[in-house]
């Protein structure tokens, strides 16, 4: 697959990215104008050193921090679309319907807070297919803040299938252990354990109704598990891959943050630079739905037209 030309999408957004980047500096500097003349002032009226000008301080950090994300989410506005597009492909930063459709075997069911970062969507080697970086998390029981932890951080990847596979599920056992009579976890959704097969110090189970096709469960079994770490790296593994209704599901956990833009320093270079990571991250997507739609082939017969 060939790298795609990313010049004239950056060429075609920067005259309006420099324009929100001096927009942000204007205020940053009317802030700082503003906070030396407080703390001149609060220095100045009193004698002895004024709990004021820490505040003053904080208050100027937490400015510039807020600044920076608000110009990083413009940047990703404006130039994740033209990096989707070079592939083929749509992109939405929030799309609440692709949560909504995400069977309950491919999260962990306690991570009932949701929240959705990138979503891609088009056509890939003749089937449908979306993905997005995805974080679920769970209220901690006793928390007078509502704080709550982080149960699956990575991605979600869902592919149309050209014909019907049985249905079958491949989930990490620690997280299938987790939802026995807890309502937690991942749910086996009264399938029957068939297969195991341990990958870097987890143990995974293939589940399914019927015991046909044994030999080709267990290939796809060892496949699917082992193309996180082949092809993203050793950090991204697999929870969960579900055949159902003639569409391939997968969670990957992965907490590298993924298809992000730089902030408020980002010149045209680094900016540049954001671009062609984004490329390259999207073509570890592209290239894992390939080898995850070749390991399907064996379970429901000939599964690629025309891969790239």
């Amino acid at each position: 697959m060939a790298e795609p030309d990313l010049s004239a999408a950056l060429a075609e957004a920067l005259p309006e990215l420099r324009r929100l980047q001096r927009k942000v500096w204007v205020w940053i500097a009317g802030l700082a104008a503003g906070g030396w003349t407080l703390i001149w002032l609060l220095t100045e009226e009193l004698t002895r050193f004024s709990i004021g000008v820490p505040v003053v301080v904080v208050l100027f950090i937490t400015f510039i921090g807020s600044a920076s994300h608000w110009l990083r989410l413009k940047r990703e506005a404006a130039l994740l679309p033209a990096v989707a597009s070079a592939f083929g492909l749509a992109h939405k930063k929030k799309d609440p319907e692709f949560i909504a459709d995400i069977p309950d075997q491919v999260l962990p069911q306690q991570g009932h807070l949701r929240e959705i970062d990138d979503v891609f969507a088009g056509e890939w080697a003749g089937h449908a297919l979306r993905f997005a970086e995805m974080q679920a998390a769970r209220l901690k029981e006793i928390s007078p803040t509502n704080a709550s932890t982080t149960v699956f951080r990575g991605l979600v990847i869902d592919l149309s299938l050209s014909e019907p596979s049985p249905p079958l599920l491949v989930a990490d056992k620690h997280h299938v252990a987790q939802g026995q009579g807890k309502g937690e976890g991942i749910s086996t959704g009264g399938m029957t354990l068939r297969e195991s097969h341990d990958h870097l110090r987890a143990e995974y189970g293939l589940w399914a109704i019927g015991q046909e096709r044994e030999g080709a469960r267990r290939a796809f079994l060892r496949r699917i598990v082992e193309l996180g770490p082949e092809i993203f790296d050793r950090r991204a593994f697999l929870v969960a891959a579900l055949l159902r209704d003639q569409r391939l599901w997968v969670s990957l956990s992965y907490r590298r943050n993924l298809f992000r833009a730089s902030g408020l320093f980002a010149g045209r270079k680094r900016m540049m630079e954001d671009l062609r990571q984004t490329s390259e991250e999207i073509g570890l997507v592209l290239r894992f739905a390939t080898e995850a739609l070749k390991a399907e082939r064996g379970l429901s017969g000939p599964a690629l037209q025309g891969v790239y």
